[in-house]
């Protein structure tokens, strides 16, 4: 499968597993779903190994009127 673009991205919602909210769901245009990780960061906020489809989601989310959307 091939990494994610902002432009193909359709939704973006926060998974919730046990309490813990460590991944997105994310549905891009051809309506296939990926279960995205989120990248953890250090103490200054900087991410620490992020994936490509991760880094993807967020430029997807800093455009207007896309928003990640929260767990159930």
């Amino acid at each position: 499968m091939k990494p994610l673009g902002i432009n193909t991205i359709s939704t973006v919602k926060k998974i919730n597993m046990s309490g813990v909210i460590n991944t997105l769901k994310v549905v891009d245009s051809a309506n296939d779903v990926r279960f995205v990780p989120i990248a953890a960061t250090d103490d200054s906020d900087n991410l620490i190994s992020p994936n490509t489809d991760y880094l993807a989601v967020l430029e997807w989310a800093a455009i207007d009127g896309n928003t990640i959307a929260d767990a159930d």
